[in-house]
């Protein structure tokens, strides 16, 4: 394969072609001396071009994992927020681990300080009918229109710093023109917060201390998105998140080609040996597509929820809106 690449690049040099495809090349065969992959690694590996990159996509995130395992530790230990279900991370790394331990709050002093409410209707705004923010239908004007006139009349008893993610920056500016365009009810939420709407920049920073301003003074309404620059790491403790609205379920374009491999791959792999690794005398099933692509989706709901209640003082609410 080395020597394949190689006499390519060759090839590419002498006819003085520059392009993605020389580039190319030189990724490949600088990734292939890095980390010395064998065929059998390197086939867990998808490449693909858009109009300006070239992306390496790993299919198999137990790949590292087995590395560290051949190295053959007294003990790992995993730490994260982010574990559970145990059962799934498990399955991602091929691995059974023989001790698990989830840190579960006070639920008694917690319901007291953080609640969750989840709806399926956006009630009198929508005339009561289920709201399912799939890819066909979040983007209709009407449950646009309901959630601005549900906001509006929440926000009454809602003080200092809302949370509003949404699953895209695409559905994100589709929400910042339907507010653009309807002055009047734009003006009712302006008097009572000020209206923010991330920005798809690299720094973000200008942006956050104005709306920290703001939830200082009247209060700030924040449209940001899930998995973007807002919704893991930075914090929104106290004053800054008090309600948090999850608005659907960001679960990613299945017809994305990034997808579309990790399907094709978990399926070939579910086909081959549904059973295939045993460690410790727990056999775990292979991860199958569809629990790989709920989970992902839903990790990036419970880090949005996360961002309500950051210290043991931090109080606030969080509203799921999907059917």
């Amino acid at each position: 394969m080395d020597y394949i690449a190689e006499s390519l690049l060759q090839m590419i040099g002498e006819t003085k072609l520059k392009s993605y495809l020389e580039k190319f090349f030189v990724i490949f065969i600088q990734l292939r001396k890095l980390f010395t992959f064998n065929d059998k690694v390197f086939s867990n590996f998808k490449i693909y071009f858009d109009d300006s990159s070239i992306h390496l996509i790993c299919l198999d995130s137990s790949i590292q994992f087995q590395n560290i395992l051949g190295l053959k530790p007294r003990c790992i230990l995993l730490a994260s927020g982010t574990l559970t279900p145990f059962e799934n991370m498990e399955k991602q790394l091929k691995y059974s681990f023989d001790l698990k331990f989830a840190s579960v709050p006070d639920l008694t002093s917690w319901r007291k300080r953080f609640n969750v409410i989840k709806m399926d209707s956006l009630y009198k705004f929508n005339d009561n009918k289920k709201i399912c923010l799939n890819f066909k239908t979040r983007s209709d004007t009407e449950i646009i229109r309901g959630f601005f006139n549900f906001l509006l009349e929440l926000i009454q008893g809602v003080p200092q710093g809302i949370l509003i993610f949404l699953p895209s920056y695409a559905l994100l500016e589709e929400y910042k023109e339907f507010i653009n365009r309807d002055p009047v009810l734009a003006s009712k939420i302006g008097r009572e917060k000020k209206i923010f709407f991330e920005k798809n920049f690299k720094s973000f920073h200008p942006q956050f201390e104005s709306y920290k301003i703001a939830c200082k003074a009247r209060g700030g309404i924040f449209f940001v998105v899930f998995a973007g620059k807002f919704s893991e790491g930075v914090d929104f403790k106290d004053e800054l998140a008090r309600l948090v609205i999850i608005l659907g379920i960001p679960f990613s374009n299945i017809h994305d080609f990034k997808i579309q491999a990790k399907k094709a791959y978990l399926v070939e792999q579910f086909s081959k040996s549904p059973k295939s690794f045993n460690s410790k005398d727990n056999q775990l099933n292979h991860l199958q597509f569809q629990d790989w692509y709920n989970y992902e989706a839903m990790l990036q709901v419970n880090q949005a929820v996360g961002r309500v209640k950051r210290n043991d003082n931090d109080f606030g609410l969080a509203i799921l809106i999907d059917s």
